[in-house]
């Protein structure tokens, strides 16, 4: 909400704002991941730039998928993809999730790892552009490393989220 300007944040379904706060900590925060709270906005972002695919097929570890899980005729819940199974279903990190599958999948509450076996009719996923996070900076101006992260489950998602933006992983 603070970053944006605008308290609605602080009230919505967090989703989209939960990927968005990952990205933001990672550093790649826009032009690579879009600052977004609406889940159809994120999507568009990446199709504006020719970065969406529909449906599952090809999709990977660090990419951003979007599902259309809840009837509502539009996407309608987002994560970010942890790795890939053999079977084609995909592991995620996810905000604003239940904790088990009995609960709200896309309105939950929880930060949770998921395995998600479809995107839904209209869902798909975005391919950042993780190259555009490479930039040539000199050594001095490079930030220290955080070295104790809030939770365990924002030092992975930072892992997961950086091994995918740089060359060296993580």
């Amino acid at each position: 909400a603070d970053k944006v300007g605008n308290p609605v944040y602080r009230t919505g379904q967090y989703c989209a704002m939960f990927v968005s706060w990952c990205a933001d900590r990672a550093g790649i925060l826009n032009p690579v991941i879009p600052l977004h709270a609406y889940r159809p906005a994120g999507a568009a972002w990446f199709t504006a730039r020719k970065r969406f695919v529909y449906g599952m097929k090809g999709i990977q570890p660090g990419y951003i998928w979007y599902s259309s899980m809840s009837g509502l005729g539009r996407i309608s819940h987002v994560g970010i993809v942890e790795s890939v199974n053999r079977d084609g279903s995909i592991n995620t990190i996810e905000g604003n999730t239940a904790g088990d599958y009995n609960g709200d999948q896309r309105n939950g509450k929880m930060v949770a790892r998921k395995v998600r076996y479809s995107a839904g009719s209209l869902g798909g996923y975005g391919i950042p552009d993780y190259s555009a996070a490479i930039i040539d900076i000199p050594t001095e101006l490079i930030p220290t490393p955080i070295t104790n992260p809030v939770t365990k489950e924002e030092e992975h998602v930072t892992k997961v989220l950086i091994s995918t933006t740089t060359p060296w992983g993580t």
